[in-house]
């Protein structure tokens, strides 16, 4: 009989270390792979169209709002998807409340899709894209103080 108990509890062990491994995967189910350290280039510069020049002159409000400062923070790859997220570095003060990011496999995208703002950050998701393929994104952010465009960075599809 003690044998019998033996063998029972070693079965209900291996079933609890299957579980265990079967369910510490539920968080994956997501298949997202973050990459933090995607190419960028310079071919975009940060465009201000608050009216005023680059030395603060012109018709531009006159509040105490600044520009967003924002930079590029992450991007997830599916087969036919790409989740990128941005920074926004001034929060407090650039007060965002609109944002767009643009998807296109040349280096200067055109096709946009509304970014969700959530503290002090902005995301957005583009779906049915080409597997395996390259594409560049930027970030387009405007807030009380004007608007700011990202530098474009290169991603890729799996």
């Amino acid at each position: 009989m003690k044998t019998l108990r033996y063998i029972g509890i070693a079965i209900f062990a291996v079933v609890m270390c299957v579980n265990f491994a079967a369910c510490s995967s539920d968080d994956d189910d997501d298949d997202y792979q973050w990459d933090n350290n995607q190419n960028t280039s310079q071919t975009d510069q940060d465009q201000n169209t608050s009216g005023e020049d680059n030395n603060g002159n012109g018709s531009g409000n006159n509040t105490k709002a600044e520009k967003p400062d924002i930079s590029f923070f992450r991007v997830a790859a599916k087969n036919t998807i790409l989740h990128v997220d941005y920074k926004i570095n001034n929060s407090q003060k650039a007060k965002v409340t609109k944002a767009k990011i643009y998807f296109g496999e040349t280096s200067n995208p055109h096709s946009s899709v509304n970014g969700h703002i959530s503290g002090n950050t902005i995301w957005a998701e583009k779906a049915g894209l080409k597997r395996k393929t390259t594409y560049y994104v930027k970030c387009q952010a405007t807030g009380e103080g004007g608007t700011t465009t990202t530098s474009t960075t290169k991603c890729m599809t799996k």
